[in-house]
């Protein structure tokens, strides 16, 4: 896929060339982030009116405003993923102590 024939209307700059669009990039990621564990309700997930007694609505909360470091450095980055995904798990730790799956809250 040539990200340049998306259909979008604005051209996408080339990876770090614009500091502003990396820091639009991680916005974007975290508000999805928040937005998706507010929707409510979700059977069988976490949400604003369920929890789990290991994990509960406030941990994931957490867990999207402690990565934005990480989210933005992966805007910039023209190399592999797999070292920021880590590095965004420890920071999301530092924050809560949830139970969180990495396949829920980054992967998915």
């Amino acid at each position: 896929m040539n990200p340049i024939d998306t259909g979008f209307s604005c051209p996408i700059p080339g990876k770090g060339e614009d500091p502003w669009m990396s820091s639009l990039v991680a916005r974007c990621a975290q508000l999805a982030m928040l937005l998706e564990v507010s929707a409510s309700p979700k059977p069988g997930n976490v949400d604003k009116e369920h929890n789990y007694p290991d994990t509960c609505f406030e941990h994931f909360v957490a867990s999207s405003v402690s990565v934005y470091p990480v989210l933005e450095l992966a805007a910039r980055s023209s190399s592999g993923i797999g070292t920021l995904i880590r590095s965004a798990v420890r920071e999301s730790s530092a924050w809560q102590q949830g139970e969180i799956p990495i396949s829920v809250h980054f992967c998915c």
